[in-house]
């Protein structure tokens, strides 16, 4: 894991200002790449780096990392976890070479493959390789977004970078992105396009790549398409062998991909462990660690989790430990408190880069730092699952009307019976035969009233991607989830490890098993109410039946109505006490005032908690980024 830096120069007499202030952009992202640092000049080019070593330790994967005969050099952050096998089939080309590196076998294979080496390779990647020889960059961005990538435009020369920090930096006059901050507030809607929270700064899309030359100076960068979820549905579904399968066919299918993945993504040389919060996806990775690993290797796996006392009662210790019972792996416990968060919240959201929807992620923050103290560079985690799973309950109301479009009468019926009670799946069931009218009303803002007149009538017409969308099909949805939810979930994660100089992996996110799980019909992923039915199948004799079984869903979850209430959480006082400029020319704060007489008397309820800690978190991030 790494931070990248690309700089590409359209005004020569600006070359050697780009190049003196390279290395103080390269060292906003030393958190990134403690390890090393290195910065390269070619032509109108720039490339710096800061690595994070985990695969060959030795200064042969400083990068930027050049080919033997000068053509080409590469900037990678994150891993190829199949390099190995990359690396067999290119010896047997006749390639060469000169270190153990994943970055050396990226780059040997586009020498060898060009654009076709996309489909070879299995890993979470942004990087940027150069040719010399046509004096064109190669930019790309792994099939989900996982590893971040961002860029703008300044004064007509383009920079591309692993964090906001470096643009921002040396971008003149940065303004906020007042679009976005409506997404925001109004509907908590995050990374749903490639607009951030800062204007003129973007994301560079997930599975795209594009092509700098001079050849397309007038639109330099032009976003193609490399790998395709809904192509690869389609081709799974049109295979015979994958119609011909039965249920327990598919489950053994299910089992092994994932236990390829698992085993891709255990590669290192440094320590590696795993987050555990005691649901059904990080104790499955755990429990299917244990089965996969020996050894040296075993002996050092712990993992990390956070915990509370009986005074919250989502803590799921009791779940931890029965991985811990099976497993042997020594354990690390982090309890987080109020004096805690007051201690490390500006470093959160200053790593952050942009405001956060929730205090949860911070949940996460702690477990990453618990693993730094404990020496484990790399760490697994069950992220994506609930996305690809139909893990949330209100995908079971589009599991429903999956049923229902597909006249699969006797089956709807018997599951609406189970699902009745559940408000949440009948509300996302009935949405889909809703008038576009109805469908308005159930969209509508109960917080619409805190905002000023100005700020709502410039985006009146603007309604947020979200989920509550009428008559997609199951498979669809679950592909829209990884859209417009899994972005903001992979964002936090990759903040809050490199916060610590952690890689954090996500094995539910191999693309292999992605585009399997949601070729696979509704009824094998939810059945008789129940979600992630066909791995919860997978994994039994791997994962704790207790476990298993659960159908309640948690994570890393923490108390943030209680912490909202509480009179000595510092966010919230300060935000009462000073708001930022841009907070008041968006927010009517006199009508706050009743919010924050119900915090006074600890009566917030969980919704309005939510709010006023969205608003509260905004005005820090002003505060931090737009200093008055």
């Amino acid at each position: 894991m790494c931070g990248i830096l690309a700089i590409i120069i359209n005004n020569p007499s600006k070359s050697e200002i780009w190049l003196k202030r390279s290395s103080q952009l390269v060292k906003l992202m030393a958190h990134r790449g403690p390890d090393a640092e290195k910065i390269e000049s070619y032509k109108n080019v720039i490339l710096g780096h800061r690595r994070l070593s985990i695969i060959d330790l030795s200064n042969a994967g400083i990068q930027p990392m050049e080919s033997e005969d000068g053509r080409f050099a590469i900037i990678l952050n994150g891993e190829i976890y199949n390099y190995i096998e990359i690396r067999e089939e290119l010896k047997k080309l006749g390639e060469t070479f000169r270190s153990e590196t994943d970055t050396e076998v990226l780059l040997k294979a586009y020498k060898h493959y060009g654009l076709d080496f996309f489909s070879k390779i299995n890993g979470m990647f942004s990087f940027i390789i150069w040719d010399n020889q046509k004096e064109e960059l190669l930019v790309a961005r792994d099939r989900f977004g996982i590893k971040p990538l961002y860029y703008s435009f300044i004064d007509g020369d383009l920079i591309i970078s692993s964090e906001i920090k470096p643009i921002i930096a040396v971008k003149e006059n940065i303004k906020p992105d007042f679009e976005t901050i409506y997404d925001f507030v109004l509907y908590t809607s995050l990374d749903h396009s490639n607009r951030t929270f800062f204007d003129d700064i973007h994301r560079f899309p997930s599975g795209h790549y594009s092509i700098i030359s001079k050849k397309n100076n007038k639109n330099p960068l032009q976003f193609n398409r490399y790998w395709d979820l809904a192509a690869e549905i389609k081709k799974h579904r049109s295979d015979s062998e994958f119609k011909s399968k039965k249920f327990k066919e598919h489950k053994e299918s299910v089992r092994q991909l994932f236990h390829d993945a698992l085993k891709l993504r255990l590669r290192s040389d440094v320590r590696v462990g795993s987050c555990l919060s005691g649901g059904i996806d990080s104790s499955s990775v755990v429990s299917l660690i244990h089965e996969i690993i020996d050894g040296e290797t075993r002996e050092n796996f712990e993992t990390f989790s956070m915990v509370y006392g009986d005074w919250f009662e989502l803590s799921e210790r009791k779940f931890i430990e029965e991985v811990g019972d099976l497993t042997n792996f020594k354990q690390n416990f982090v309890t987080p408190n109020i004096e805690k968060i007051n201690n490390s919240i500006n470093h959160f959201l200053e790593s952050q880069e942009e405001p956060v929807s929730s205090i949860s992620p911070i949940g996460q923050y702690y477990v990453m730092e618990l693993a730094k103290n404990k020496g484990t560079i790399v760490l697994l985690d069950g992220q994506g699952a609930d996305e690809i799973l139909g893990g949330y309950l209100y995908l079971r109301g589009y599991f429903l009307f999956d049923l229902f479009r597909r006249f699969r009468w006797i089956k709807l019926l018997k599951e609406f019976w189970i699902m009745r009670k559940s408000r949440i799946t009948m509300k996302y069931f009935f949405a889909q035969f809703a008038p576009k009218f109805l469908l308005r009303i159930m969209r509508r803002n109960e917080y619409l009233k805190y905002f000023k007149k100005k700020f709502l009538k410039q985006n009146k017409q603007k309604i947020a991607p979200g989920i509550l969308n009428v008559r997609k099909p199951f498979h669809i949805m679950s592909s829209n989830l990884i859209k417009i939810k899994l972005p903001h979930l992979l964002k936090w994660e990759d903040r809050s490890s490199m916060a610590f100089s952690i890689e954090a992996r996500v094995p539910f996110l191999d693309h292999n098993f992605v585009s399997y799980i949601l070729s696979l019909p509704s009824e094998y992923i939810i059945k008789r109410g129940i979600t992630k039915w066909i791995f919860r199948e997978s994994m039994r004799g791997i994962t704790p039946e207790s476990i298993l079984t659960r159908e309640d869903k948690i994570g890393f979850a923490v108390p943030e109505q209680k912490w909202v209430n509480d009179e000595k959480f510092e966010l919230i006082n300060e935000f009462k006490k000073n708001q930022h400029k841009y907070l008041l020319e968006i927010v009517d704060f006199s009508k706050l005032e009743h919010l924050f007489i119900a915090r006074d008397k600890k009566k917030l309820s969980s919704k309005d908690a939510k709010f006023l800690y969205i608003l509260a978190n905004l005005n820090r991030w002003f505060e931090i980024f737009f200093k008055e």
